[in-house]
Order: structure tokens, then sequence, then C-alpha cells
């Protein structure tokens, strides 16, 4: 199994493929290749149950503050990013 072919897969199990040809060609790969099918069968399913137990929630303006001062202790620069 070729490593681009992977994440071709990864891509197509994420809705990221935009080109048809792209999502035709990986569809077939999913359909012809047995590691890829499973491969894609595992992703998806994954997929559906992250999706389906976790929520996402709003991060917490402590949390956001800590990360903006680890990178840029001065706080001047990511601030409005954090704020806007």
């Amino acid at each position: 199994m070729e490593k681009d072919n992977t994440k071709l897969i990864t891509s197509f199990v994420d809705g990221e493929l935009k080109d048809q040809s792209e999502i035709d060609y990986t569809k077939n790969l999913i359909d012809n290749e047995k590691d890829l099918s499973f491969d894609y069968s595992t992703q998806a399913i994954i997929k559906s149950i992250v999706s389906e137990k976790l929520k996402m929630q709003p991060v917490p303006d402590k949390i956001k503050d800590k990360i903006a001062g680890k990178i840029n202790p001065s706080g001047k620069f990511f601030h409005h990013f954090f704020r806007g």
C-alpha cells in the first residue's frame, strides 16, 4: 500500500477531496485494493464513533490566554486572534 494512497483515503473519509477525478480514483482504489478498502472502512468507522461521542465545545478564555502566552509571552501579537 503506497503512502500517497493512504493519504488519499484519509482525505476522502474527511471529505477533503474536491476534484472529481481524484474522488473517482480513490473510490476505484477502495473498490479494488483490499488493504485500502480495509483502511477506508476502519477510518470511516473511527470517524463516525468519534464524531458521535465527542462534541465541539468553546475553549475557555483562561486556556486561550495560556496558549497565547506560551506562543508570544508579551501577549501583544496573538491576543487579537483569540479575542477577536
